[in-house]
C-alpha cells in the first residue's frame, strides 16, 4: 500500500494549483464568515437558526464547498484518463510501425525474388 502523501499528492496538487478549486474554497468560507457573523447578530441561536440570511449563506457555503471536493476529486481522475489516452495511443503507433515493417520487409521480398519463382508457386 502506497504512503499517505502518495495516495494524497494528487489531491493536494489539485487543491494548490487549480484555480477553480481555490475559488470554490475561497467562497465557501466567506459564506461561511458571513453566516456566522450574521448569526451573531441575532438575540439568541434559536432566532439565528431562522433568520433566511443565515441559511441562505450556510447553503451557498456547502455548495461551494461540495464543488471544491468534486473539482478536487475530478483531477486525479482526469490524469488517469489522459495516462490512459497516452498508452492506448503509443500501443496504436506501436501496432502501425510493425505493420510498416512487415509491409516493406514483403516489399523487398517481392523485388528481390527473381519473377519466374514468383509464378512457379501459382
Amino acid at each position: 500500500m502506497p504512503a499517505t502523501s502518495e495516495r494524497i499528492g494528487p489531491y493536494l496538487e489539485q487543491l494548490l494549483d487549480d484555480d477553480d478549486v481555490k475559488a470554490n474554497v475561497r467562497r465557501a468560507v466567506a459564506r461561511a464568515e458571513q453566516a456566522v457573523s450574521r448569526a451573531r447578530n441575532r438575540k439568541n441561536a434559536k432566532e439565528a437558526v431562522q433568520d433566511p440570511g443565515v441559511r441562505q449563506r450556510v447553503q451557498q457555503s456547502v455548495v461551494a464547498a461540495r464543488d471544491a471536493i468534486v473539482a478536487i476529486r475530478r483531477g486525479p481522475e482526469i490524469q488517469r484518463a489522459k495516462e490512459r489516452r497516452r498508452q492506448r495511443r503509443r500501443r496504436r503507433n506501436r501496432l502501425l510501425g510493425v505493420a510498416a515493417l512487415a509491409g516493406g520487409a514483403f516489399a523487398a521480398y517481392k523485388a528481390s525474388t527473381p519473377p519466374d519463382k514468383e509464378h512457379a508457386n501459382v
